[in-house]
């Protein structure tokens, strides 16, 4: 993509079915099943179970459940064996 991200407002969905909801409930109308996309997050939204969200493109925009997305700037670990050893390389963002 020819996109400019913003690491602190894009996420990825985590499953091949996360579903996209015209409203922050599951009793709503499912808009769309996304599969590993990648998302970028409305910062003016905030919910702790559901996430406001659009696609790269904008094509879909919509909530989905918070727990089906890993935001870009959360902290994490990477571990690589080296030397027989398993050993923290980085923990980004914040390496």
């Amino acid at each position: 993509f020819n996109y400019d991200f913003d690491w602190y407002f894009t996420a990825v969905c985590i499953s091949s079915k996360v579903i996209v909801y015209e409203n922050p409930n599951t009793d709503s109308k499912k808009i769309a099943t996304l599969r590993y996309d990648i998302v970028e997050i409305d910062s003016e939204f905030t919910h702790t179970d559901f996430t406001k969200i659009h696609t790269i493109d904008t094509k879909i925009r919509g909530f989905v459940k918070a727990s089906d997305l890993i935001y870009a700037a959360d902290p994490h670990l990477e571990i690589r064996k080296i030397d027989d050893m398993w050993k923290i390389t980085a923990f980004a963002p914040f390496d």
